[in-house]
C-alpha cells in the first residue's frame, strides 16, 4: 500500500507540469508587481514560475527557490524590499527538466542548500550546496521516489524532510557519503500518513519541529545528546484546518508560524500560529493576497528581524495570477537561524 501511494504522486506532479505549459524567459518582473494596500508585495514571478521556499541571507537579502516545472530552475537573490533582483545561480536545464526545487537554508559558513525533487523513476533526489562561486555541489543524495522538502540547520548538521517515505534524513559535514539509504528517523504512519507528509522544518530549544502536511500535524523531536531522536510528541495533533501545511518558522518567543496552502477551486490558503501550549490562531483565511502560500521566513538583519515574508506559490492562479513574495510587520523578532546546539 506504502508503495502504491509513492507512485500515485508522481503522475500529479505530471499533471501539474504540463498545465503550467512552456517556460518563460527566468526573469524577475519585481517592477511590475500588482499594488495592494496589505500586505506588501516583494517580489512577484510570471506564471508559470512557481516561488516554492524563501530564505534570509546574512547580506540582509532574501533567496527564493523558483521553477517552471519545465526547463527552468533557479534561486532568485533580492533585497527585502524587492530591489535588484538577479538570478543568484541558475540550475543546468538537464536538472530542471527532471524535477523542480524546494526547500533553502543557509549553513553556518553562509552557503545555501537547495533541496531538488525529481518524477522520473531512477531519481536523483536529494540536496545541492552552492559554493562561494556559485557552482554547484551534490551533498546528499535519497533513494529513489524520495521526495527531499523542507531543510534546516542544527549547529552543522543538514535535516531534510522526505515527504513520501515519512522521513527525516541527517547529513553530517564528517558524512563521506553523499548517498544515504538510512534515515535520522522513518514512521511513515506519523510522518506521511496518507502517502504526503513531512514538509516544513524547524528548530526551537534542542528539538526538531516537523509539519506533516497531509495529516494536518506538528511532531516535535528533541536531540539527543548522541545527536539521534528523542521521543516524538505532538504539538499540534491532526487538525482538519492544517491540513496542507507547509512551512514553519520560530519567532523569539517561541511562537511557531506558518502557512496552509490549498489546490481546491476558489481556495487560497492560510497564515496562522502556534504558541508554546499548541494553541492554533488562524490569522489570515482564504484572505484574496494567499494563493498557493507554501513558506515563511523572518528578516535576518537588525532592521527587518521583526519582518516576516511569505512565498505565494501561485499554482492556484490567485488574484494576479502569478507567484510572490509579501511582507509582514509582525512586532516581534524572527529566531536566528541556524540553530546553535
Amino acid at each position: 500500500m506504502q508503495s502504491r501511494r509513492k507512485f500515485a504522486l508522481f503522475p500529479l506532479l505530471l499533471v501539474l507540469m504540463l498545465g503550467f505549459g512552456q517556460a518563460l524567459l527566468a526573469q524577475s518582473k519585481n517592477a511590475n508587481c500588482p499594488k495592494q494596500p496589505y500586505p506588501n508585495v516583494v517580489a512577484c514571478f510570471p506564471s508559470p514560475l512557481f516561488a516554492e521556499s524563501i530564505t534570509a541571507g546574512g547580506d540582509g537579502k532574501l533567496y527564493a527557490s523558483v521553477s517552471d516545472f519545465s526547463t527552468t530552475c533557479y534561486i532568485e537573490r533580492f533585497k527585502d524590499d524587492g530591489k535588484n533582483p538577479e538570478i543568484w545561480v541558475a540550475f543546468p536545464p538537464e536538472i530542471c527538466e527532471n524535477g523542480f526545487l524546494l526547500g533553502v537554508a543557509f549553513d553556518e559558513k553562509g552557503r545555501l542548500y537547495v533541496a531538488f525533487t525529481t518524477w522520473t523513476p531512477s531519481g536523483d533526489a536529494g540536496v545541492y550546496r552552492v559554493e562561494p562561486n556559485r557552482s554547484l555541489t551534490r551533498v546528499l543524495t535519497l533513494p529513489p521516489w524520495s521526495f527531499p522538502n523542507g531543510v534546516a540547520f542544527y549547529g552543522e548538521d543538514l535535516y531534510v524532510s522526505d515527504s513520501v517515505n515519512g522521513a527525516i534524513w541527517k547529513k553530517s559535514p564528517h558524512d563521506k557519503e553523499i548517498v544515504q539509504s538510512v534515515p535520522w528517523y522513518q514512521n511513515p504512519a506519523l510522518l506521511a500518513p496518507n502517502g504526503f507528509g513531512a514538509n516544513g522544518v524547524a528548530f526551537y530549544h534542542n528539538a526538531l519541529f516537523v509539519a506533516v502536511a497531509d495529516a494536518g500535524s506538528i511532531v516535535r523531536f528533541p536531540i539527543q545528546p548522541d545527536g539521534g531522536p528523542g521521543p516524538w510528541e505532538y504539538v499540534v495533533p491532526p487538525d482538519s484546518r492544517l491540513q496542507t501545511l507547509d512551512g514553519i518558522a520560530f519567532d523569539v518567543t517561541g511562537k511557531l508560524w506558518f502557512t496552509v496552502n490549498d489546490t481546491s477551486p476558489g481556495a487560497g490558503g492560510k497564515l496562522g500560529t502556534v504558541d508554546k501550549h499548541g494553541n492554533v490562531t488562524i490569522l489570515a483565511d482564504n484572505p484574496g493576497w494567499l494563493d498557493y502560500p507554501t513558506m515563511v521566513v523572518f528578516g535576518a538583519k537588525p532592521y527587518n528581524r521583526s519582518t516576516l515574508y511569505l512565498t505565494n506559490a501561485g499554482l492556484n492562479g490567485g488574484t494576479y495570477g502569478m507567484s510572490n513574495v509579501l511582507s509582514f510587520d509582525v512586532d516581534v523578532p524572527g529566531l536566528p537561524i541556524p540553530a546553535d546546539h
